[in-house]
């Protein structure tokens, strides 16, 4: 009978060992999954600024591009 108890006992401690542990897992792939929203999110920003800044310097004037023919040195 005493073994019983025993085993019970070591059981009921393993499983609240198991649980403790399963807890931290779970807020781990909460705040993993929290990590990679945050860095997708910067991903979309940081994209959204090179093609602002693209589409900036396409659309400029290129008039300082253009060279009249009395600048042009042979």
């Amino acid at each position: 009978m005493k073994y019983s108890e025993v085993i019970f006992s070591l059981m009921d401690e393993i499983r609240q060992l198991v649980e403790f542990i399963n807890q931290y897992i779970h807020k781990g792939i909460e705040l993993f999954e929290q990590a990679r929203l945050w860095i997708a999110k910067a991903i979309e920003y940081i994209e959204a600024r090179i093609n602002e800044f693209t589409y900036r310097v396409r659309n400029k004037n290129v008039d300082f591009l253009e060279f009249s023919e009395e600048d042009m040195f042979v």
